[in-house]
């Protein structure tokens, strides 16, 4: 009995203890609040203002951690709020990743110094989705500012039509990471860098499904700018129609890094790297992506590498880019480049229309192909400048040249080819290929057939002029097609064809 008591008493204890959860409230706009900021002064973390369809002209407003901004259907067109040019528009500081602004065109912020349409600050982490950024200005990220190790989340949101000096749609600073999922990012404009978004000191993005279209920026990265040991992680985005001095695409300096994959860069267009430019100890890996219709009025229609910047090419395409000067990839200043299955097919320029390499670049590529491309020198490649590069199982056909080299030109650079093809390419000296000022190749097992030269005693299959010297292993060429003054030297030992010496003009011809 007395044990039940007890029992029976502890019960009814807990019963008249226990506290009810809290239930998270709705506060409606403009039923409770008159005001967006009113609303959310009313509210606390877990709540919801849920803010009715119409125009609201307000500024300066201060979301709270925890909680959710809502348009009553969630969509961008429901709501509108028009700072009016007044000041920025609203601002995150501190906010954890529980916030929510949903459904909202946020317009007409104005801002000296950061962030015309939002400001994310201070270990700031809201999701943002279903949003329209347009006609927001400020120095740092007209539509949308990231500091300070803040790490937002914008799903298919549109910024358009912002301007800055610096991140016209998005500026990021300071370890923030941002991830943009769905979101495109149109008619963004800045006077230094970064049309779209420019990122630096330590940040880290990661872009999915994005379109960066008809941004500009007066000096680099249209599209998008990276440096200072920022990282970008961008899967199946697209570059198009973006304009800038340099990197209308993409820019990266400063030992910034990308990983693109399934990328395509499109009908961008300036002066160099129209693309994308590497410099200063930059890195970009890409795989499957394509490089369309870009136009350089200088150098690097596709790409251009500078200043030690280093690439790798997987399974990506180079089509229809025209430069004025060199290649639809230019590298320069010690800059390297790796490809595997990469075509270079129907590009247009000066020199190394396919790709050109000066000032001690390197290049290795396997499996890649050069077809169809026209310039004046170096159809598919040229290399110049103690420059070196290592092919293997790659072809060249039907490339032209005006001048010299309708495959490849070699100006005091050299390369190794092994199990390649020169095929049906043609130009006025070295059909297939041109070595001048002292310049080295070693042939292995590589087909020099069917090429042509305009010019009389030129070399249909190559140019070997001056100090210059080819070494052909295992190789299947015409040995009429050779000419120049320089040295070629026959190794065919252990080949399936043995090539007999013969003495070309003024070739140095040495059998081994």
């Amino acid at each position: 009995m007395k044990s039940a008591y007890f029992l029976t008493l502890a019960a009814a204890f807990l019963s008249t203890s226990t506290v009810s959860p809290v239930t998270a409230k709705t506060w409606h706009v403009p039923g409770d609040a008159p005001t967006i900021k009113g609303g959310i002064n009313l509210a606390s973390a877990g709540d919801t203002v849920l803010v009715a369809c119409g125009t609201y002209y307000e500024y300066s407003i201060a979301m709270k951690s925890g909680v959710c901004l809502r348009s009553e259907t969630g969509e961008a067109t429901c709501v509108t709020i028009d700072a009016q040019q007044q000041a920025r528009v609203m601002r995150c500081r501190g906010v954890s990743s529980t916030t929510r602004i949903e459904g909202f065109t946020i317009r007409g912020g104005l801002t000296a110094d950061e962030g015309g349409g939002l400001y994310c600050l201070d270990f700031s982490s809201p999701t943002v989705a279903n949003c329209i950024f347009e006609g927001d200005s400020a120095f740092f990220g007209g539509g949308v500012r990231c500091y300070n190790n803040s790490s937002p989340r914008f799903i298919n949101c549109t910024f358009t039509g912002n301007s800055a000096d610096t991140g016209g749609g998005i500026s990021c600073q300071g370890n923030s990471s941002p991830t943009l999922t769905d979101c495109s990012l149109s008619d963004n404009s800045a006077s230094s860098s970064g049309g779209g978004m420019n990122c630096y000191h330590a940040c880290s993005l990661t872009l999915t499904n994005c379109t960066f279209s008809n941004n500009r920026a007066v000096y680099r990265g249209a599209g998008i700018g990276i440096s200072r040991e920022c990282t970008a992680t961008l899967t199946d985005c697209t570059f198009s129609d973006n304009s800038s001095s340099t990197g209308a695409g993409m820019f990266a300096s400063f030992d910034g890094s990308a990983v693109l994959t399934n990328c395509t860069f499109t009908n961008n267009s300036g002066s160099q790297g129209t693309g994308m430019f590497l410099g200063g100890n930059a890195s970009a890996t890409l795989s499957n992506c394509s490089f369309t219709g870009n136009s350089a009025s200088s150098r690097g229609s596709g790409i251009r590498l500078d200043e030690a910047a280093t690439v790798t090419l997987t399974s990506c395409s180079f089509t229809g880019n025209s430069s004025g000067m060199n290649g639809a990839i230019y590298l320069a200043s010690t800059s390297h480049l790796t490809a595997d299955d990469t075509e270079f097919r129907n590009n247009s320029g000066g020199e190394g229309v396919g790709m050109s390499l000066r000032d001690n670049a390197t290049a290795i590529l396997a499996n890649c192909t050069f077809v169809n491309n026209s310039g004046s020198q170096g159809g598919g490649m040229f290399l110049s400048d103690n420059t070196a590069a290592t092919l293997t199982h790659c072809s060249f056909a039907r490339n032209w040249a005006t001048l010299a080299g309708g495959g490849m030109v070699l100006s005091d650079a050299s390369a190794t080819l092994i199990n390649c093809s020169l095929t049906d390419n043609f130009a006025y000296q070295g059909g297939g290929i041109a070595l001048w000022y002292a310049a080295h190749m070693t042939a292995d097992t590589t087909a020099f057939e069917g090429n042509q030269c305009r010019g009389f005693n030129m070399g249909a299959h190559g140019f070997v002029g001056g100090a210059s010297e080819a070494v052909l292993t295992c190789c299947v060429p015409d040995l009429s097609g050779f000419a120049g003054d320089g040295t070629i030297i026959l190794n065919n030992e252990g080949c399936i064809t043995p090539v007999e010496p013969i003495s070309w003009g003024r070739l140095k011809a040495l059998y081994q």
